[in-house]
């Protein structure tokens, strides 16, 4: 099964024609926001300066970074079956 992300579009089509009530209050639906505005972050906290990045060195990082894993996991596990032998 392929997942697909709909697009902002589609949501849109998605939610054109759904109305909520004018007043929420009078109509007796209440949403509580509180833990939603308990955990929000400052905006200030998560802006963050535009970065520019290279495909060909990112690509190189995280193929370095699973090597070293796969590495690592490969000496562990060696080291255990020495350990149990």
């Amino acid at each position: 099964n392929i997942r697909t992300v709909q697009s902002l579009r589609e949501l849109d089509n998605k939610i054109r024609g759904i109305q909520l009530p004018e007043n929420m209050s009078d109509s007796g639906f209440r949403v509580d926001l509180s833990i939603l505005t308990k955990t929000l972050v400052p905006r200030n906290k998560i802006i963050e300066q535009d970065v520019a990045w290279d495909f060909e060195q990112l690509l190189e990082e995280v193929s370095q970074g699973l090597t070293k894993e796969k590495e690592e996991s490969m000496t562990t596990t060696r080291a255990q079956q020495i350990a149990t032998s």
